[in-house]
């Protein structure tokens, strides 16, 4: 039933949907073909959660603030990339534009760490 709920609501209002990131990624059909795609392009695995399911991965994990993007490094330590105010300002293109910039940066720093 939650699941209908959501679909209708994503239609009929998807501005007031919970995720505001969702309408950028989604439409009334599911994920955007551009978004897709780019998700099948990254070079690294990609994995979405809900609030409840990201606490759940990540139970001592309490600082961060959701929607965000971030990579995840060895025993579960998150490098946030992409803030929840970063989200706020990109459309689809600049997001996946400004990712590609992150994850080459935090891989530049990384490398240099090590």
């Amino acid at each position: 039933m939650n699941g209908i709920f959501d679909f209708f609501h994503k239609i009929m209002k998807p501005v007031t949907y919970s995720c505001s990131n969702f309408t950028k990624s989604h439409n009334y059909r599911g994920m955007q073909d551009a978004w897709k795609s780019y998700l099948e392009w990254l070079p690294i695995p990609s994995d979405f959660y809900d609030d409840e399911q990201f606490y759940k991965q990540f139970p001592s994990i309490k600082e961060i603030q959701l929607p965000c993007v971030y990579i995840e490094h060895e025993n579960q330590n998150l490098e946030v990339i992409i803030s929840a105010e970063d989200l706020k300002e990109e459309d689809l293109n600049q997001l996946c534009s400004l990712i590609n910039k992150r994850i080459v940066s935090c891989k530049l720093e990384n490398k240099r760490a090590s």
